[in-house]
């Protein structure tokens, strides 16, 4: 099986956005506890007025906003425009025991162990190496369901570590 592809930026940001979550980065539980933290700050704000407290908690939540809007919304699209293996042509070839990956910079033979993981979602396979390292794989350079299913297959018969997660 053989995939050609290019990312488009607004597609590496989404799947850069995606990842954060599936590697558990960003939690769900950290956006409901700043949530609950802003409605405990407004209560404290509301009984107390300005005070200590309400002052620290303010100055906590810009913190914390900032570092995931870095990390949410304005590294994603950095990366993409500022990393130029992103913009290029990718060329990957699955075969029963290897993988050969080539790009303008890159021509590597890789083994299917060489990868930890396999993840899916909606959109994307995520081959992934280690926790901030994958190959990403955009769903839409298959050329149908079989070719999907064949790929998936692969991963699992020459992984010796056969993991696999379907994320939402």
């Amino acid at each position: 099986m053989i995939l050609n592809f290019k990312y488009a930026r607004d597609e590496y940001v989404k799947s850069r956005r995606n990842y954060l979550f599936m590697n558990k980065t960003i939690k769900k539980l950290d956006l409901t506890l700043i949530g609950l933290l802003i409605i405990f700050t407004i209560y404290l704000f509301i009984n107390n007025g300005v005070s200590i407290m309400p002052i620290i908690l303010i100055i906590l939540l810009f913190i914390v906003s900032i570092v995931f809007a870095v990390l949410y919304v304005f590294q994603p699209g950095i990366f993409y425009d500022k990393i130029n293996k992103f913009k290029q042509q990718y060329h990957l070839e699955f075969r029963d025991n290897r993988i050969l990956f080539k790009t303008n910079g890159i021509n590597s033979e890789l083994d299917w162990n060489f990868y930890e993981a396999l993840w899916e979602n909606d959109n994307f396979f995520y081959i992934i190496h280690s926790k901030e390292m994958y190959t990403l794989i955009p769903k839409r350079v298959f050329n149908n369901e079989m070719e999907i299913i064949e790929f998936k297959n692969l991963f699992m018969k020459y992984n010796d570590k056969k993991i696999y997660k379907k994320f939402k």
